[in-house]
């Protein structure tokens, strides 16, 4: 049995522990890790919430864990606590539930989440650290870059790609053979129709650039 720790304790971890619960992997989910001090100590969901990233030090050093997954949704936060278990050498899991319909022919990298109702269709590439949420349309021949977080209930069409670290808002729609570059924000319920450059937050029916997304260069600093 891989005993495993959750990296955030927010709601995507909630989301992450029913998954690995359901799916028949050998995985046991032991607590989590969580900055907030006010969990520390304390059970969420019947599982302690072990402290700050120094508790997970601990655990790693007392070879108390297998492996982690990082459930937090700012694609900013996730990457650079992954940063820290890589450099630590703590394997990372993807946690795919099993209610997800996943193509026998695409490709899902390491530290994936993917939600019940999604559907990940042929040839579909989705690379390490993303999240795909529940009810999620994701058809053939997509491309789905590293750090991206895919909300609830969006619909894409075929042949699109997803530059890193980008966030699409629930219930957006992409229109088929489009490309959506690297870090940018896809507001709620947007309808995107042709292709987005990078660094940008799109909105609206038809989608438009509303303004610059400097979070990354923030995140960096």
């Amino acid at each position: 049995m891989k005993k495993v720790v959750i990296v955030g304790a927010g709601g995507q971890s909630q989301a992450v522990l029913e998954a690995a619960t359901l799916s028949n992997e050998d995985v046991e989910i032991i607590g989590y890790i969580d900055k907030n001090s006010n969990l520390h100590g304390k059970l969420l969901s019947g599982l302690p919430v072990f402290g700050d990233i120094t508790a997970l030090y601990e655990l790693n050093s007392k070879k108390q864990i297998d492996a982690a997954f990082v459930a937090i949704g700012d694609n900013y936060i996730r990457s650079k606590y992954i940063d820290i278990l890589n450099n630590l050498g703590i394997d990372l899991i993807s946690v795919i539930h099993p209610k997800a319909i996943i193509s026998g022919s695409s490709t899902i990298g390491k530290g994936v989440y993917i939600g019940p109702g999604a559907i990940i269709g042929p040839q579909v590439v989705i690379e390490d650290y993303s999240l795909i949420n529940m009810n999620c349309s994701i058809p053939h021949y997509n491309k789905i870059g590293k750090y991206v977080n895919i909300s609830p209930n969006v619909a894409m069409g075929g042949g699109t790609t997803i530059g890193t670290h980008t966030f699409i808002g629930i219930g957006s729609s992409l229109v088929q053979y489009i490309d959506v570059g690297k870090h940018v924000i896809v507001g709620a319920g947007t309808v995107v129709i042709n292709n987005v450059v990078d660094n940008v937050v799109i909105v609206g029916c038809p989608g438009k650039v509303l303004k610059a997304n400097n979070k990354h260069k923030v995140s960096q600093s």
